[in-house]
This record gives structure tokens, sequence and C-alpha cells, in this order.
């Protein structure tokens, strides 16, 4: 199993890979997304002969919590599970939205106090800009509200904006509350094969998950709000996003390989896009023996079977 060792990184080789991923993402995307995730069954020890796919959703404005029920009614239409990464700011606000997830059968994610950085909260101060006693403040505040107001105890993270949010202090300030992973990475930038990978913290056991991507578009996150809502959106409407989902969930299945997405929840409510994807998840369960645990399931999982500590 792969471990990585939090390092400076190289601004040459960085300028490089960027040069690299332009080309390979204008010649042959596809080709390039299929190539990736075959090569995971090189370090993959937990797989059990099934392609694995984990669904979650943000809520990370007001819009989001006003969409959270018919999310939730979609969810369950389908026997569906999902991790909801979830802001201590709407925990205090709207309570009693937020316990609906968790009673629902659902995990609950922190993904700060205030989400610095969000276009709507906080516009003007990125999470990674915070220093690591700021990082922790906003990490540790939103764990002990799911606790006191939900009766919830978090046990994974998602820095806001993802990138290159998460150094090593982040993780300490995770270590210290007893988390188990993060998923604040994107998958083609890792040297994992977009697989979980446990973080160097000496014995600690921490796991990084990496966010997925897409066949058209392998080095960038594959989101509602930027894809097909945002200022530039890479897929015009709802009916080529749902097309490049069902693509790259295609390839996921004919690999074999592991995948997870994470959707803002009033973006994926509009014009249906929750329901065909968990349409097209069901379908694949059925079919293909497609295993849609959550992030807590999977974890588990990668421990039990590699046995890394």
């Amino acid at each position: 199993m792969f471990e990585y060792e939090l390092r400076r990184p190289n601004l040459g080789w960085e300028t490089a890979k960027k040069s690299l991923r332009r080309i390979v993402g204008g010649l042959s995307p596809r080709q390039f997304f299929k190539w990736y995730h075959r090569m995971q069954h090189r370090q993959a020890c937990w797989f059990i002969g099934s392609p694995t796919y984990v669904l979650t959703l943000n809520i990370d404005s007001q819009p989001d919590v006003e969409a959270l029920p018919d999310a939730l009614d979609n969810l369950a239409k389908w026997d569906m599970r999902a991790g909801f990464s979830c802001v201590g700011k709407l925990i205090e606000r709207y309570p009693e939205a937020h316990r609906r997830i968790v009673e629902a059968g659902h995990e609950l994610i922190n993904h700060t106090y205030s989400h610095p950085g969000n276009n709507r909260a906080r516009p003007d101060r990125y999470f990674g800009d915070l220093t690591p006693d700021q990082q922790s403040g906003e990490i540790q505040r939103c764990h002990q509200l799911s606790q006191d107001l939900l009766e919830y105890r978090m046990v994974g993270f998602r820095a806001p904006r993802l990138g290159r949010q998460n150094g090593s202090s982040v993780y300490d300030a995770l270590i210290k509350l007893g988390y188990t992973y993060s998923s604040s990475t994107i998958a083609t930038y890792t040297r994992a094969w977009g697989l979980p990978y446990p973080v160097h913290q000496e014995k600690h056991r921490i796991l990084e998950i990496p966010v997925g991507c897409s066949v058209r578009y392998p080095f960038t996150i594959f989101n509602t709000r930027c894809s097909s809502s945002g200022p530039a959106p890479l897929y015009h409407g709802s009916g080529a996003f749902i097309q490049a989902f069902t693509e790259t969930l295609t390839t996921v299945v004919e690999c074999d390989a592991f995948l997870t997405h994470f959707f803002d929840t009033a973006d994926v409510m509009r014009d249906g896009k929750l329901g065909r994807i968990c349409a097209l998840l069901a379908d694949r369960r059925e079919r293909d023996e497609l295993w849609l645990p959550t992030y807590r399931e999977l974890v588990d999982r990668v421990w039990k079977e590699c046995q890394l500590f």
C-alpha cells in the first residue's frame, strides 16, 4: 500500500507536470483516465473483485440546506447512503436539518466551522492561508458542534476548496481528534493512482481519500458547481453532465476501480441530477456488484485488509 510523506514541492517539477497534464488532457483524456485507474490494482490490497464508488454531497450554503429534504428523499428512494460535508455554522443554525442526515443513516464529514474561501460565506480568506492554530480551531469547532447539537462524532474531514489545503499541521489536528481520514486532494494529482493512501504521521492511522475526476477532464474535479453551473462550465446542461458521469462510472466498472465524487447539494438537485445519478449507481450495484460504501466503511476495509499498522 502506498505511503505518502509530505514534502515541500519542487517548483520546476510542478511546472513540468502542469504542462504534461495540459497535453494529456487535450490529446487523450479518456485513454489516460482508463490507464490511470487500471494502475490501481498494482497498489490496492483491499479490493474484493468489484468496483467501488463513494457518493458524497456538500452542505456549505443555505441553498444546500434548503435542498436537503429532497436530496434525502432521493437517496432513500434508491436505498443509497452518502457522506455529507457539513459546515459548523450551518449545523449551528439548522440543527434539525442536519439531524435528519444522521437519522437517515448517512455520514457527516467535517468541512470546518466557517468554510474559509466560500464565495457566499468567507470569500476573503482561504483555509490554506490560516495559521495552524486557526485551522485547528475551524476543525475543532465544527467537530464539537456536531457532538453537542447532533450527538454525532465525526471521524473524517474535507478541506474547503480542496487542492493542497492539507499540510502536516492539519493532519496533526485531525489525529488529535481521533479522525481516521481526510478527503482533500485531487485523485490524478496523487502518486497513489487515486486510491486512499496513508499519510506519513508516525504510527497514527489516517488515510487521505482523493476526490475523483471524469473521463473527459481527468485533471479537474468532477463537481456540479465547477462543471455545470459555474461561471465557466465544462458541461453545458444537465444532460451533458449526466452523460459524463455515466461514461466515467462505466470506465470505473470496466476497470474494477475505485472512485469518489462530491456534489453540491443544491446544484445536484437542480434538474433532477441526483435522482439520475442514484438510478445509475443502483443499476450498476445490481448488475455489476458495484460496492457503494460510506467513507467509514471504506476506511475500515482498507485498514483491515492491508494491516498497515
